[in-house]
């Protein structure tokens, strides 16, 4: 009983919310509790969401790949929570790539989640090489198939993107 009780109270903290708002896309949601000066950055990269562009295009690209994070642990519970995830998508499921793990930082005050940074695990590295394996495959096989486009092209039309790599994932014998 006590264990539940936890888990309910955990539930309803902001940073679990603001998961739970972020895999099921709900931009309202987000909206609310996002603090105006909200980022969202990554250690592995130079690129950065403001509020704006998070609520804007970075929703829309994980909607269309139906990108979620997994909880996989509770790293920490003090503040900022920190978690372990997996990162699915449609991109990872249809190259064949086993989903990365990343440590995602929530940090917040009071009901507002003020930023967010993604971090990289052990097994980045391997990541990395299985994407730029898989990622080289499915560009020769865009290439036969359709000459006139690429994946920079297309990525720009996440229909049509994601269109092409359940295309390849079924040529490759999946259904």
């Amino acid at each position: 009983m006590i264990s539940w009780f936890c888990a309910a109270a955990q539930s309803k903290h902001p940073a679990n919310r603001f998961i739970q708002f972020l895999n099921n896309y709900q931009r309202d949601s987000l909206a609310n509790m996002l603090d105006d000066d909200f980022l969202m950055t990554r250690t592995y990269a130079k690129y950065t969401n403001d509020k704006q562009s998070f609520l804007g295009k970075y929703i829309d690209k994980s909607k269309a790949g139906q990108a979620k994070f997994i909880v996989l642990k509770e790293i920490s519970i003090k503040e900022p929570r920190q978690y372990l995830v997996a990162d699915e998508s449609n991109f990872f499921k249809y190259l064949g790539i086993k989903s990365p793990n990343w440590k995602l930082t929530i940090s917040t005050k009071g009901d507002k989640v003020l930023f967010t940074s993604i971090d990289t695990t052990t097994n980045y590295r391997k990541y990395l090489l299985e994407l730029k394996v898989k990622d080289g495959e499915f560009n020769a096989w865009l290439t036969q198939k359709y000459p006139k486009e690429t994946s920079n092209t297309i990525s720009k039309n996440d229909t049509l993107f994601n269109s092409r790599l359940k295309e390849y994932w079924i040529s490759k014998g999946n259904k």
